[in-house]
């Protein structure tokens, strides 16, 4: 069956039924699944001494950057709707993975260097699991770009209203303190600002407030 986005509802149709935004979420784990697997053959690549540092944090760099295009274009309805702003803000989050935020994780370019340095072990061919676990977090902050995307999409079509829905694994405490309650949609946490940080797996729905229109279920 082919999808369809229906810009009124917002959200994905499949054989004219509406995909609800729990279900949708599943093609956004999907797309980390698989640039989860790639950047792990990335790592193990590099373990094994295939190529150096800095041919790995340039693969690291182009998946990343495919990865969070990916997950924006879904969350808007298909990469034909993304805008120049739109490509913005995805430039901002990209950049913000590879180069770190100040008091809250060093970004790929410091765990490149953090190789380079010995952390993991004395050179590439020689490297400990460390290497794995460490890139294996770097797809998971697809998940932030995608939920995050959606609010803002629908924040532009009339939401006024939004809530935290828990995902399906352990929650943390954040989490389950701020779902199931409805707030205006720019008072949302928004999704990474949870302890759980980049493995938090919530859902946010948003609703209309006002007119015509059903919140998403």
């Amino acid at each position: 069956m082919s999808a369809s986005y229906d810009e009124e509802e917002l959200a994905y149709r499949i054989g004219g039924r509406e995909v609800s935004a729990l279900r949708q979420k599943g093609a956004c784990e999907a797309i980390i699944r698989q640039s989860n697997a790639n950047i792990r053959l990335l790592a193990e690549r590099l373990q094994r001494g295939e190529f150096g540092v800095g041919e790995f944090y340039a693969s690291l760099q182009r998946e990343t950057k495919t990865l969070h295009m990916a997950q924006a274009a879904l969350a808007r309805g298909g990469i034909d709707r993304m805008t120049p702003r739109d490509w913005g803000r995805v430039a901002e989050v990209v950049f913000e993975q590879w180069n770190g935020k100040t008091g809250k994780f060093p970004g790929l370019r410091a765990f490149a260097e953090d190789i380079a340095r010995g952390r993991y072990g004395a050179r590439p061919g020689e490297l400990s699991s460390g290497v794995l676990d460490r890139a294996g977090m770097a797809a998971q902050a697809g998940r932030a770009t995608y939920e995050n995307e959606r609010v803002t999409h629908a924040s532009e079509n009339g939401h006024e209203e939004g809530q935290r829905v828990l995902g399906a694994v352990d929650n943390c405490p954040d989490c389950r303190e701020w779902a199931g309650q409805w707030k205006p949609i720019d008072e949302l946490e928004p999704i990474g600002s949870s302890v759980c940080g980049v493995r938090c797996h919530c859902v946010i729905v948003t609703r209309r407030t006002r007119g015509l229109g059903r919140f998403q279920r």
